[in-house]
């Protein structure tokens, strides 16, 4: 009688997230967040209080910063359509995406979508 063992299969590694900000894809879905959330925070807190309250400073914070993750993600977003080979109407609604507040909500799963593909 022979004994047979059971190999347990590998555990799934998980990618590690810092790694993952070491590639342009990478770079780019977390960007789509700083740029999400500092749109959200601008048009949803800053804005209001400016004009509601008379309150002006935030805007003057938060305008540049989110000006900056604009520029950043909009660059972003061209180096990876073009060494990826991005169809023009895709990384169109990616862009277009930016301009719409919760708009990241779709770019981030569609970024992670090809993170897994490449």
């Amino acid at each position: 009688m022979t004994e047979t063992t059971v190999k347990s299969p590998a555990p799934e590694t998980k990618p590690d997230r810092w790694k993952q900000l070491l590639t342009p894809l990478g770079r780019l879905q977390a960007m789509s967040y700083v740029e999400g959330i500092s749109l959200l925070l601008l048009v949803g807190i800053a804005v209001p209080l400016k004009y509601a309250a008379d309150f002006p400073r935030l805007v003057s914070i938060l305008g540049p910063i989110h000006g900056v993750a604009f520029i950043l993600y909009s660059l972003w977003l061209a180096e990876c359509a073009f060494a990826g080979k991005w169809k023009l109407g895709e990384v169109f609604k990616l862009w277009l995406s930016s301009f719409i507040p919760l708009g990241f909500l779709y770019s981030c799963p569609v970024i992670r979508r090809k993170q897994l593909a490449a």
